[in-house]
């Protein structure tokens, strides 16, 4: 029964579910004043550790157990940031005895964490505040109390990125350390050898890691035992370290863009007579053609994509393109900037001429927003 409880909870976090409700069927025994949010220690972690027993501990320290001992500053910064985002319970109810007792940052908190949707911690030495955990910080903080010892993390290569159903952000990663420079044979075999290892999977991971983590990024991390069984498997990352630098040899992100605009437009590798050399950097160009419709190779509208390695670098680029074209009578292109990606779409060869792909490339360009 615990473990389809934790499973539908698991299902509820990979899927979306926001619902964060104030009280679960833990109920305090205290009365209380509310306080203010508990205030974190400082986050400069070295040589920390934090310990976790499975009994509260008496007040002369001895109990029966061994505490699990972790010294992973991302888990303790996992458990640090659920202290830190927990608020105030302000309804006078019971509470059993604490699940657990954690020593971090030489404090000891109460730890209250059952099947329910949420947890429950309080200062060891002021049990009449007690805080409300969040649904995902509960279930991270679930899976890490269940550990006998604190497991490795594994490296992967960030391969895409997604939003699902609005509010549920996933990244695949093929598990694996990658150190070459990716070309369309490295990546191609590094899909085909994760798939067939079974080391491809979905992340659900927290919205701020999701706008900060870019296709092509190494990344280090922890993820929960379960996972929904799909292809690949959706599983909940518990914590997670990008690796910087980025493995940016821009494949990744043309192989995204093909895609995203391949999903309703046909994209057909064109080599211009002259191209826009910007900044030093030189574009992938396609002609495009409705992808239900047969094919055109007169079609006159065109798309450019620039990949920068940086967003510095594409404003230099886009600076260096207005100063080549600065005396120049010509058809401007719409651009589009999408982090260190733009995009130059090539409407038609004249102002008479009516842009066929106006909507369908800009549909992709916003998809492709979300992904990037």
């Amino acid at each position: 029964m615990n473990y389809i409880i934790g499973l539908l909870t698991a299902v509820c976090l990979l899927t979306g579910c926001t619902n964060e409700p104030t009280n679960g069927n833990m109920q305090p025994n205290h009365s209380f004043t509310t306080k203010p949010i508990l205030t974190a220690q400082p986050t400069n972690i070295s040589s920390e550790k934090l310990m976790i027993y499975t009994q509260p501990i008496e007040a002369d320290h001895d109990t029966d157990s061994s505490p699990l001992i972790i010294t992973n500053p991302d888990i303790i910064q996992v458990v640090r940031q659920a202290f830190e985002h927990a608020k105030p319970l302000n309804d006078i109810t019971k509470l059993t005895a604490a699940s657990h007792t954690l020593i971090l940052d030489s404090l000891e908190y109460d730890l209250w964490i059952d099947d329910g949707k949420v947890g429950y911690m309080a200062k060891h030495a002021d049990k009449n505040n007690v805080y409300t955990i969040s649904t995902s910080a509960t279930f991270k903080l679930r899976e890490i109390v269940s550990w006998i010892e604190s497991p490795a993390a594994t490296q992967g290569l960030i391969m895409d990125k997604r939003i699902v159903d609005t509010d549920s952000y996933r990244f695949l990663v093929a598990d694996g350390k990658t150190s070459s420079i990716l070309d369309p044979s490295t990546l191609d075999r590094i899909m085909t050898d994760a798939q067939k290892d079974h080391k491809l999977a979905w992340y659900t991971i927290d919205k701020e890691l999701y706008t900060q983590a870019h296709i092509g990024q190494q990344v280090e991390q922890i993820a929960a035992s379960m996972q929904l069984d799909s292809l690949p498997p959706i599983r909940f990352s518990i914590a997670t370290r990008l690796i910087e630098p980025l493995i940016n040899d821009s494949i990744l992100y043309l192989k995204l863009v093909e895609n995203v605009f391949g999903e309703q437009i046909r994209l057909i590798p064109f080599e211009a007579e002259r191209e826009w050399i910007l900044n030093g950097t030189a574009p992938n160009r396609y002609t495009l053609e409705h992808a239900t419709e047969e094919k055109n190779s007169e079609h006159a509208e065109q798309l450019s994509v620039y990949i920068f390695q940086s967003d510095e670098d594409l404003e230099a680029g886009l600076a260096d393109f207005h100063k080549q074209t600065a005396l120049m009578d010509m058809n401007y292109p719409v651009i589009s900037r999408i982090n260190n990606v733009m995009l130059f779409y090539w409407a038609s060869p004249s102002s008479d001429t009516h842009a066929e792909m106006n909507a369908l490339v800009q549909e992709a360009v916003e998809a492709l927003k979300l992904r990037i």
